[in-house]
């Protein structure tokens, strides 16, 4: 019994000295591990992970340069905007749009905004000459209210064109921490404040 015991004991010591150094090993891993400036979300998370980013945001939301025939069916409004608007977290959204898209916000956008709970926090839009071919949604994530942004670009790949509208097909989620939240914050503010 006793040589058994010692045996045991050295099996255990050698499975804890095994344990440690595997911790180590992966404390090692995770420290060298650095998180993506930017994640590609595809077309079967979209609605998703831009639900989500809704759900979670607060403070000011920015909607610049959205193609507002996006929302003409109802689920996609629902899906995409509403829980923007109903989140009692968002203080406000500011839509920032080309002149374009007048008529469709008119027609598509406000009927539906107003059978919403947070009307109110809907802002009227900024109407400017957008130049860029890109769309973005930008807002505090989180309870560290980092602001990230949900980024996609006009035309292929990276928006499904159709004779009835355009609806992106691939965005970038761009994090808190990446460089380039810096630079799309300031493309934001030149529209908004130009």
């Amino acid at each position: 019994l006793f040589i058994r015991d010692l045996r045991r004991e050295r099996a255990t010591e050698e499975m804890q000295t095994g344990i440690a150094a595997g911790r180590e090993v992966l404390q090692e891993l995770s420290a060298s591990l650095k998180p993506p400036d930017a994640v590609l979300v595809g077309p079967g998370h979209l609605r998703s992970v831009t639900e989500q980013f809704a759900a979670q945001a607060s403070g000011e939301m920015i909607w610049l340069n959205t193609c507002l025939s996006m929302f003409r069916p109802q689920e996609l409004f629902d899906k995409l905007l509403r829980p923007a608007v109903e989140n009692p977290r968002v203080t406000s959204i500011q839509f920032i749009l080309d002149h374009s898209q007048h008529e469709l916000w008119e027609e598509e956008v406000i009927p539906k905004v107003e059978a919403c709970d947070g009307r109110n926090k809907v802002k009227p839009p900024r109407w400017v000459r957008i130049e860029e071919p890109i769309s973005m949604i930008i807002a505090n994530i989180g309870l560290r209210e980092k602001t990230e942004c949900l980024l996609s670009f006009w035309g292929e790949p990276f928006m499904a064109t159709s004779s009835e509208r355009s609806v992106p097909r691939y965005i970038f989620h761009v994090q808190s921490h990446s460089e380039l939240m810096a630079r799309l914050s300031e493309v934001e503010r030149n529209y908004r404040f130009g």
